[in-house]
């Protein structure tokens, strides 16, 4: 199954190097996304990477006064970054 997925894998690539050289950025773009779906798969089954992935979940709970300081700061440094655009 691995020589299968790894094949497959090249194909994408050829896929990928032929849609690039013609502009069609896009169809290259969604070969790299499962060229990386393929790499992952191939490590999790090769036992490379753990499957698990772990997600972090921060709750937090705040008073008007300073959920509205936190979006005015937010606001304001974005406005910063898009000047520089």
């Amino acid at each position: 199954m691995l020589e299968d997925l790894e094949q497959l894998r090249r194909e994408v690539r050829l896929i990928e190097e032929e849609a690039f050289s013609e502009g069609d950025y896009r169809l290259a773009l969604a070969c790299v996304r499962e060229s990386w779906r393929l790499i992952e798969l191939v490590a999790k089954l090769r036992g490379d990477l753990d499957a698990q992935s772990t997600t972090n979940v921060l709750q937090l709970h705040l008073d008007a006064d300073t959920a509205k300081k936190i979006a005015e700061t937010y606001l304001s440094r974005r406005e910063g970054l898009n000047a520089d655009e």
